[in-house]
């Protein structure tokens, strides 16, 4: 942690043919995903407040290092926000003494994915996240990891174009003047 906080960055060396997928639901009570920056280090306890083992807690003691997780941020958000790479699997924090998975912030998806719009998805449909969102680390395939971030992408790629004649419909300018803003641009 030290050489980590003073910039002196340690080669880690992952098997890539090793590399589990996870999702974790973040509480936007306690911490939001989108108040962090990519490469920001985050921790996630492995008992909840009262002490108590999360639920799955056999995944807490099986991550490690190089395993990437989908970030998923609960009520109200619902969507899928970030990427994030496990850099310590767990282990007990020197600070506080609680025990703790640690990550960074590896990617902010540029178009979140709600909750609902994986939930239609049939290739889903037996992902255990699916079948019960209570608790806070779940286990994915690596189908399932790549199928959730393929759809962030395609609903980026989804997007029609917005044509001229669409925005003088839309905002009541003459073609002339939406040109002349559009070239300004």
């Amino acid at each position: 942690r030290l050489t980590r906080l003073i910039g002196i960055e340690q080669i880690a060396s992952v098997d890539t043919n090793s590399i589990e997928y996870y999702w974790l639901n973040a509480n936007p009570k306690f911490w939001k995903i989108e108040d962090f920056q990519v490469g920001d280090e985050q921790t996630y306890t492995t008992h909840n407040e009262n002490g108590n083992k999360r639920s799955r807690f056999e995944y807490f003691q099986k991550i490690k290092p190089g395993d990437l997780v989908i970030g998923y941020e609960t009520t109200p958000t619902k969507k899928v926000l970030a990427i994030f790479e496990v850099t310590k699997g767990a282990h007990v924090d020197d600070d506080d003494g609680k025990e703790k998975i640690t990550f960074i912030i590896q990617k902010f998806l540029p178009s979140p994915v709600s909750f609902e719009t994986l939930k239609s998805m049939p290739e889903l449909e037996n992902s255990e996240v699916m079948h019960n969102n209570q608790g806070s680390l779940f286990k994915l395939t690596k189908e399932e990891y790549h199928l959730i971030l393929n759809k962030d992408l395609s609903i980026e790629t989804d997007l029609k174009d917005y044509s001229i004649e669409d925005a003088e419909r839309d905002i009541f300018l003459s073609k002339e003047d939406l040109e002349n803003i559009q070239n300004s641009l």
